[in-house]
């Protein structure tokens, strides 16, 4: 069986399955309730004070956990609804209603992090038993990282939920350990010790055949080693055919940035910033968007992309209060929505004037740009933004414009809006849905989310083309940047900027690196049938990657 999920970390998993369930109940009442209570309070705040290896934003939360266990006033909540009748697992229940209650009331961050408090409760009257050996794909239809402090990350094989996020603490966590992590799978089709896999596309193959299982775990022995040795060629400039090619990150908060910036990435292809506005109940400030965008900017080298807010579709914010639409990803997102919101625009424009002044290594990207009248529309705010700071005594400079191409309108009408922008990047997980008339998060149509449909290479090309002869650079940080096999497919067709999740980079640099060693041929013209082209070069690559030495004398130089 196969099943279809959304990559929140990216790679390969191959272990049996394991529900973390939650089965405790706590039914004692009175004076044992109580020494029950302070031995699973105790044993938690053990375990919070031993984890190590978080990151800054789960440590914060983790510590507001630390806070509550130690507070007495939730103590006597505790006492108190154990006096009024209630058993041990109702009065956890209620008394972490109740401190949500009243910090939510008080303090608009701790509003933010209700969900993580109410968590704590469920964690607290149900530990998980301690897992001493063996690798698991630990699932059920949602987790938190708190769920996984009785485990050490070594044993941590993978990660499937039903609900999730990309943004989530858990999604954060998993890639800074390099855990893959996969959501929006149905979990009541799974059974626990099911031997199993998870690809590097987001699949889960559940018993898969012997054929895939040893192919997989080829790739991932060398994936491993590729990460091990990937600081000694991050920094590596690449080439083709005398031009050099660009590898950047995709980024959705300052943390991956600094993740990115230790893997030894350069510049980053595109800093998602709604992930940020997604994680809060009210509206980013000037302020702190200025402070964000600057401290990312000076992680990297190269150029950091910053991408203004794309919500809509399947990204919501609450506290724009939208009207429900019946079709959203047709509907206000991206840059649409921006122009329809200026006051925020205006915000997030400002900001990143701010930090272009201090940093000379900032660009603003514009997403889901349909016509050139949202680009002029969106440069006289700009203009406006220009002179407020100017009234203000405030420093700023515009920097480099670009746009996203995910529409096959815009790809079409590309020789048109290039003239008013800097650069193009190609958004593939879009215009390949928008193309192909298809749901990408509908596992009964995934069949035709097809990155090499003739249809979708037309659209790449002319994109790639008209920014060549306009004499400016074309990226791309859609999905298919980092699937290799198509890429020395977007080589030929002459992509500048390829960008990516961090931990991807190294693979594609040691792709390219073999590509140069080998002839890439007979890609060009393209048609689907050549696709089997490219899985031979990719085959052929870890083949050629097993025979490698894996040292700073060996291919990584």
């Amino acid at each position: 069986m196969q099943l279809q999920g959304i990559i929140a970390s990216e790679g390969i998993s191959i272990g049996k399955l394991k529900k973390i369930g939650f089965k405790k109940i706590y039914t004692e009442k009175g004076s044992k309730a109580k020494e029950v209570f302070s031995i699973l309070k105790q044993n938690l705040i053990n375990k919070i004070e031993s984890t190590k290896n978080i990151s800054k934003e789960t440590n914060e939360i983790f510590e507001i956990y630390k806070a509550i266990l130690m507070d007495p006033y939730f103590e006597e909540l505790i006492d108190k609804n154990l006096e009024n009748g209630d058993n041990l697992s109702e009065s956890i229940e209620a008394s972490t209603v109740e401190i949500i209650d009243l910090m939510s009331s008080t303090n608009a961050y701790m509003k933010e992090r209700s969900s993580d408090i109410q968590r704590l409760g469920i964690v607290l009257q149900n530990p998980i038993n301690e897992i001493e050996s063996g690798k698991f794909i630990f699932y059920n239809d949602s987790l938190a990282v708190i769920d996984f402090l009785s485990i050490n990350v070594n044993l941590i094989e993978g990660i499937i939920t039903q609900n999730g996020s990309k943004i989530s603490h858990l999604a954060i966590w998993a890639r800074n350990n390099n855990i893959p992590y996969v959501y929006n799978i149905d979990t009541t089709k799974l059974t626990d010790n099911s031997d199993s896999v998870i690809t590097k596309d987001g699949k889960l193959i559940i018993e898969p055949p012997a054929e895939i299982l040893n192919q997989l775990k080829e790739e991932k022995i060398n994936r491993i080693k590729i990460i091990e040795k990937s600081m000694y060629f991050q920094k590596k400039n690449l080439f083709y055919k005398n031009k050099k090619i660009t590898i950047a990150a995709n980024i959705g908060s300052l943390e991956d940035g600094y993740v990115a910036a230790e893997r030894k990435v350069n510049g980053v292809g595109l800093f998602r910033t709604e992930f940020m506005f997604l994680a809060k109940d009210e509206p980013l400030s000037e302020e702190e968007q200025y402070k964000i965008y600057k401290e990312t900017a000076n992680l990297f080298n190269d150029t950091v992309i910053i991408r203004t807010l794309d919500i809509g579709g399947d990204k919501e914010l609450k506290y724009l209060n939208l009207e429900k639409e019946l079709n959203p990803f047709l509907g206000i997102r991206g840059l649409r929505l921006s122009l329809e919101f200026r006051d925020l625009f205006k915000i997030q424009l400002r900001a990143i004037l701010r930090a272009a002044y201090e940093c000379n290594n900032i660009a603003i990207m514009f997403p889901m740009v349909t016509i050139e009248d949202e680009i002029k529309k969106a440069k006289s705010i700009i203009e406006e933004c220009k002179k407020e700071l100017s009234r203000e005594n405030k420093n700023y400079k515009v920097p480099s414009i670009g746009i996203m191409i995910e529409v096959p309108s815009a790809a079409l009408n590309a020789d048109n809006l290039i003239e008013s922008v800097d650069f193009m990047s190609i958004g593939t997980n879009d215009l390949i849905q928008y193309t192909m008339a298809m749901d990408r998060t509908n596992n009964k149509v995934s069949y035709l989310y097809l990155p090499h449909n003739n249809a979708v290479i037309k659209l790449i090309k002319n994109v790639i083309d008209v920014c060549h002869q306009n004499k400016k650079w074309v990226g791309m940080c859609g999905s298919m940047a980092c699937e290799m096999i198509y890429y020395p497919l977007l080589l030929e067709l002459g992509l500048d900027e390829f960008s990516m999740e961090s931990s991807q980079i190294s693979f594609i640099n040691m792709y390219h690196t073999y590509l140069m060693e080998h002839n890439i041929a007979n890609i060009l013209p393209w048609n689907e049938k050549k696709i089997e082209i490219l899985q031979n070069l990719l085959d052929d690559f870890w083949i050629w990657l097993k025979e490698k030495n894996f040292s700073r004398g060996g291919i990584i130089s």
